[in-house]
This record gives structure tokens, sequence and C-alpha cells, in this order.
């Protein structure tokens, strides 16, 4: 359990059965400088991350959060704002399988000055684990930018389940973007 406050850092997690549990979201906040992803999720699994807010994170992949090679990964009741990468600005999620439930995804960015940025609010890559990689269940995905899937990106139409959410004013492109 984390308690309130504002805590600057890039939190990386790699160890199985964790939890970062906030005060929640207008209590504790990630907040990630401009110097990497807020939190990053590598190579583990039984993850849950609740009651946070992560801002004002800046990476090359996942400016909030970055998630790879991870399973039973599980984000409830956070907020995502404000973070900017050149893929996945809120979230990037690669090879991974999860649930995003209650979450407020808005006002982060992607940019690529070369190509279009994909998946200003989420960017959902290479599911590869016979199952969708990821569910979103009652979410939020408003005010993100970029060129192609402003709100989410999906790599293939299969890799993500989203239910019951509000994906609307997203900017600069296809809002919801689905390759291959």
């Amino acid at each position: 359990t984390i308690g309130p406050g504002v805590y600057r850092e890039n939190v990386l997690l790699t160890k199985p059965y964790t939890g970062l549990v906030g005060a929640g979201p207008d209590e504790t906040s990630l907040d990630g400088g401009a110097q990497g992803s807020c939190l990053k999720i590598l190579s583990t699994h039984d993850i849950e991350v609740s009651s946070l807010t992560c801002v004002n994170g800046s990476a090359l992949f996942g400016g909030g959060i970055r998630v790879d090679d991870s399973s039973g990964v599980f984000f409830n009741h956070l907020e995502i704002i404000n973070n900017f990468a050149l893929q996945g600005g809120g979230i990037r999620w690669t090879r991974s399988q999860g649930l995003i439930h209650n979450c407020l995804i808005a006002q982060n960015a992607v940019t690529d000055f070369f190509h279009p940025g994909t998946g200003g609010g989420i960017a959902i890559q290479s599911p590869g684990m016979g199952l969708p990689a990821l569910t979103v269940n009652n979410c939020t995905i408003a005010e993100n930018e970029g060129s192609y899937g402003s709100g989410m990106y999906f790599e293939s139409a299969d890799s993500a389940l989203v239910s019951n959410c509000i994906i609307a004013n997203n900017e600069g492109g296809v809002g919801i973007g689905v390759s291959g």
C-alpha cells in the first residue's frame, strides 16, 4: 500500500505477486518527471495496480505505463493522464495478458516525427498468447492525441476485448486504429 502523496519516481515491477495500491487517484500519484515511464511491468505475472494516478511520464514506449511479457496484470481505478511516448502515450501493452477496469486514460499523446504515432491512449502490440491480450472494461479513454489510433491502437483485431467504455474526443487521426 502506498500512502497519499506525489511520488516522483519511475517504478519498475519484475517480482511476481506484487500489489501497488494507492489511497485513490486524487490522493496518490506517480509522477514520471518526463524521465521515463511512470511504471514498467516487465516479464512477470500476477500484478495488481490500483487507486493511483500516473502522470508526466515520457518514454519511447508507454509514457504512463509499459507492460511487456507479463500475465495476470490487473489495473483498477487508475488515472493515466498527461503522459507522452512514441507509441502508447498512456499505456503500451506488449505480449501480455490482463485487465484494465474502471480507469481514466486521458490527455496522453504520441508522436514520431518520421512516422505516425500510434495509440495516444493505449497501444496493444503482439498479443500472441492465444487469448485476447487485454480486456478493457468500464473505462474512459478521452482527449488523447496521436496520428493513428489516437484513442486506442490494436496491432490485430483479436488483441483486445473492449466493453462498456467511453472512447471520445481523441484527436489527430483515426480514433481507434487496427492493423492486421
